[in-house]
């Protein structure tokens, strides 16, 4: 990865009202209004319970282009990794872990600082992937 500062944007999906507050608290840049829209980022991350974020890796993955990584925050790894192998993607998995957390979930119970001094664990199934050397 190279010095310079890396520019970005958080774009989300999620039930309308919790988007309005989001952007009015300025957590996320852009709404969306489908999951489909995710297709036009880099990066797409499912936070959601496993069973949804199953599905939706199953539903997205086979539309990923080759520079297009998707990944999970779910604390369990091999069922995804075992789906990810049954599907037909030209995209990245990247099964990711962050060791931390709350009794409670949602938006209204997000914490600014829940990552701070926080281990993010990376599952190494890519480590060797082509489109991934250079970062």
């Amino acid at each position: 990865m190279n010095n310079s500062q890396t520019n970005f944007e958080i774009v989300a999906f999620d039930k309308p009202e919790i988007l309005d507050k989001a952007i009015t608290e300025s957590v996320i840049d852009h709404k969306s209004s489908s999951v489909k829209e995710s297709l036009s980022a880099d990066v797409v991350f499912l936070c959601l319970p496993v069973e949804l974020s199953l599905q939706y890796l199953k539903g997205l993955s086979p539309l990923l282009t080759e520079d297009q990584i998707i990944s999970d925050v779910s604390g369990v790894k091999g069922i995804f990794e075992k789906k990810w192998t049954q599907l037909n993607s030209k995209g990245i998995y990247i099964g990711r872990h962050p060791m931390t957390g709350k009794e409670k979930g949602g938006y209204e119970n997000s914490d600014p600082l829940l990552f701070e001094n926080s281990v993010y664990i990376l599952s190494d199934k890519e480590v060797n992937h082509p489109n991934l050397m250079n970062l």
